[in-house]
């Protein structure tokens, strides 16, 4: 499995190893394609040589951050230090939802949070989310967010200081410790790379996730308002009372889900992360468009 990616060269995870290589002829065309969390077969050539020559093919592909395969989706909000990013959160869950991963939301920072403020977990809690309050700081919920990783690749997103790293940390203090590889001769020095990197946690290949910085998720959503609407489920029971089938429940007449939304019964915050996505794709360029420019 590829866990980390630079320019010509990829690290790959093996049985005896993570080994550095390079693309092979016919993907050395194609080698921008090449993402961390593929499968791949290698062939070592040399005690200074070895390089990728197949990729099998991929159950999903998320081309920002360039990531493949993955089964879950950790996504993290603080409840203060910084302010909560709801339209982040929603938006992550949209994508997920669309990648049909498995969804788990983290509330980090619980020593921060006043009574009142604990709430905002418990409503999407109530949505059916899979749920987990934390604090990386006294160590609150980091047995039960370990739980979750097992026998997955996950992928842990966040907004800027939310406390990816220090939750990662909670569970393997050596997380930032860079991947050691497999020398084939020693001639060859270490890449910097600002990609995606599979960590293995605790030194177990069944705690696998993938930390991904420097990245802009904002620049991805589905491109159906189908599939935007699945990352809302509250919608569904709604939807029937609209009075058009397509409604997409933004400026409609008696749509059911906007009178909702108004009334409180759908929680406004999550009909504006909705509207705020529609509209979104209402004014992406199509396709044409975009080949035309």
């Amino acid at each position: 499995m590829v866990v980390r990616r630079a320019a010509d060269r990829a690290w790959i995870h093996t049985a005896d190893g993570v080994i550095e290589c390079k693309m092979g002829r016919g993907l050395a065309r194609v080698s921008g394609r090449l993402a961390v969390g593929d499968r791949v077969k290698i062939e070592i050539h040399s005690a200074h040589e070895a390089r990728v020559t197949e990729v099998s093919p991929r159950k999903n592909y998320l081309p920002k951050p360039h990531l493949a395969n993955l089964n879950q989706i950790i996504i993290v909000t603080a409840f203060k230090a910084p302010p909560m990013n709801l339209i982040f959160f929603d938006r992550m869950i949209v994508i997920g939802s669309a990648l049909r991963l498995s969804l788990l939301l983290i509330f980090n920072k619980l020593d921060l949070a006043k009574e009142d403020e604990r709430d905002i977990s418990g409503q999407y809690k109530r949505l059916g989310y899979e749920v987990i309050v934390t604090s990386a700081k006294v160590g609150e919920g980091i047995h039960e967010f370990s739980q979750h990783l097992h026998g997955l690749l996950s992928v842990i997103v966040g907004v800027s200081g939310v406390g990816k790293t220090s939750l990662l940390r909670a569970l393997d203090p050596n997380v930032r410790r860079p991947v050691g590889e497999l020398s084939l001769g020693g001639g060859h020095g270490r890449h910097t790379t600002t990609r995606s990197e599979i960590l293995f946690l605790r030194g177990k290949e069944t705690m696998a996730v993938a930390d991904t910085p420097g990245f802009d998720w904002l620049e991805f959503l589905p491109n159906s308002l189908q599939a935007i609407q699945n990352g809302f489920p509250e919608f569904v029971e709604h939807v029937r009372w609209c009075a058009f089938r397509d409604c997409a429940h933004l400026k409609e007449t008696e749509c059911a889900v906007r009178a909702s939304a108004e009334a409180g019964t759908i929680w406004p915050s999550r009909y504006e992360s909705y509207k705020k996505f529609a509209e979104e794709l209402q004014t992406r360029p199509k396709a044409w468009e975009r080949k035309r420019r």
